[in-house]
């Protein structure tokens, strides 16, 4: 299982954190969020993990804020 942590620290130092994990690249899971969510609308309830660091990279570019990124794990193989 893969596992995907976004950070997203605005100029003023303040802080949101989207979490998800996946099993496939296509999966589409829950994003769990932390932090300060009403700086970024619409939030993605769901997304793949793909989707959800792409959305998040643009914010930040847009928001004037830094992003952390952290991937753990990977996709599980497809079985045969």
């Amino acid at each position: 299982m893969r596992t995907l942590s976004c950070t997203l620290i605005f100029q003023d130092g303040v802080k949101l954190t989207a979490k998800a994990a996946a099993k496939t690249e296509q999966e589409t899971v829950r994003v769990d969020y932390s932090g300060d969510t009403l700086r970024i609308k619409p939030l993605p309830e769901k997304a793949t993990l793909g989707f959800l660091e792409w959305y998040l990279q643009g914010v930040a570019a847009n928001k004037g804020a830094e992003i952390e990124v952290k991937v753990d794990g990977d996709y599980d193989q497809p079985e045969k």
